[in-house]
């Protein structure tokens, strides 16, 4: 299981040990040691009684800079590997500029209307491994630099894709298909 430290850095929850980086895109989080010799894809345990988890927050880089991750949860049932909320430095256009650069497509349609929809494409029949952020189209108010929040997960079906739709209703419990 990988968190962060005390400091905030990536490393092994169980020993306490390793020095990870983590990459998100848009099929997931991909954790790697070793300089990059190694990686695994992430999914996120739960908080419970028989385990110590914890959130993890982790920087954006890439595509994905400006962007600051918090994961906070997986739904293993709705095929949601990891999920939680973003900050970004920015404003929400902007936000949706650097998600669309970094290969999500920008939907009207979505489970929250009040939130600007982007989904990454997923595999091309079913969607399968599709990231899904909700960016909130109003930057934060009491942020002194202009920052927009949102939730996002990755992991479910792309609804958008050939055989997508049937999917996502049929193994990802979506509200929309009920």
């Amino acid at each position: 299981m990988i968190g962060n430290d005390a400091n905030g850095n990536l490393v092994d929850r169980t020993t306490g040990t390793g020095a990870y980086t983590a990459d998100v895109t848009g099929s997931g989080v991909q954790f790697s040691n070793n300089g990059g010799q190694t990686s695994s894809a992430g999914v996120f345990v739960n908080h419970d009684a028989n385990a110590n988890s914890y959130d993890t927050v982790i920087q954006g880089s890439g595509n994905m800079s400006g962007f600051l991750f918090t994961f906070t949860n997986s739904k293993m049932e709705a095929n949601q590997t990891a999920a939680g909320f973003f900050s970004f430095a920015g404003s929400p256009e902007q936000a949706g500029g650097a998600l669309t650069k970094a290969g999500f497509d920008f939907h009207r349609w979505g489970e929250n209307s009040n939130m600007q929809e982007y989904r990454s494409r997923g595999s091309f029949w079913t969607g399968a491994n599709s990231g899904h952020f909700n960016v909130n189209p109003q930057a934060d108010p009491a942020a002194t630099v202009p920052t927009t929040r949102g939730d996002m997960h990755f992991g479910e079906h792309n609804p958008f894709s050939p055989f997508g739709l049937a999917a996502h209703c049929a193994s990802d419990r979506a509200g929309v298909c009920q």
